[in-house]
Parts: structure tokens; C-alpha cells; sequence
């Protein structure tokens, strides 16, 4: 039985060591070796930089569009259902919305008003910049 094992041992190793007598390359082709794997690589992370910029630029001529179908709120009814106002050039609509189906629940007959952001910023900054003030102790 340890015949049997010594032999799946020498088996085992023979090709690493027949691996390991191959010679290293040395001086200039090892040179050029690394200088062939640097610019392959630098060429990928310039493909993959050219990429992010193409999709960053395109992005932005996307939503520089006037937009005639916005959502302006949404409300969560339970884990899949929600109810919708969306504004449609100057009409606004109440919308169900479920797996499945969308459903008009109400059309508005004069559009509820927008809520104006405090501090002329957007509703987002206004809550960042309330949660990162200090609280006012006296």
C-alpha cells in the first residue's frame, strides 16, 4: 500500500519539477516580456476610462431634455403596490400602480402646487444640511 501512495506522490511532483526545470528568461526577454504585459495593461484601463467617460457623456444629454412626464410623488401602499401623481405637460394624475396593471385612480382638475424647496435649493440639500447643522442647546 505505501508503494502505491509513494508512486501517486512521484506522479504528482513529476510535473512540477519538469515545470521548474524550464529556464527563466532572462535579460532582454524579460524585458520585453514585462514590457509587453505593462502596455496590454495600460491598455485595458485606457479602454475601461474611455468607456466610463463615453457613458458619463451620454448620460448627461439624456436628462438635459425638457421632460414632459415626471413623477412628483410617490406612496407606497404595501410591497408591491404604490399610488403615483405624475404630471403630464399641465395635467396631473393619480395613478394605482400593482403587479401587473396601472390604473388611473383620479385625474386632477387643477394641479396641486409644487412644493417649493426653503433656501432655494432642492429638498434633498435642505434635509443634508439640516441633519448635518448642530442642534441649537439653550
Amino acid at each position: 500500500m505505501s508503494a502505491i501512495r509513494s508512486i501517486a506522490w512521484v506522479s504528482m511532483l513529476l510535473p512540477a519539477a519538469a515545470l521548474a526545470a524550464d529556464p527563466v528568461p532572462a535579460g532582454p526577454e524579460l524585458a520585453a516580456m514585462t514590457l509587453r504585459v505593462v502596455l496590454s495593461l495600460g491598455a485595458v484601463i485606457a479602454v475601461v476610462v474611455l468607456a466610463a467617460w463615453l457613458m458619463r457623456r451620454l448620460q448627461a444629454g439624456i436628462g438635459s431634455a425638457p421632460r414632459r412626464l415626471r413623477v412628483l410623488e410617490s406612496h407606497s401602499l404595501g410591497v408591491k403596490e404604490r399610488m403615483v401623481l405624475v404630471a403630464v405637460g399641465d395635467q396631473q394624475l393619480v395613478l394605482g400602480i400593482a403587479p401587473g396593471s396601472v390604473r388611473t385612480l383620479h385625474v386632477l382638475n387643477t394641479p396641486l402646487p409644487e412644493p417649493e424647496a426653503a433656501d432655494g435649493g432642492s429638498r434633498f440639500a435642505n434635509v443634508l444640511a439640516r441633519m448635518r447643522a448642530p442642534e441649537n442647546k439653550t
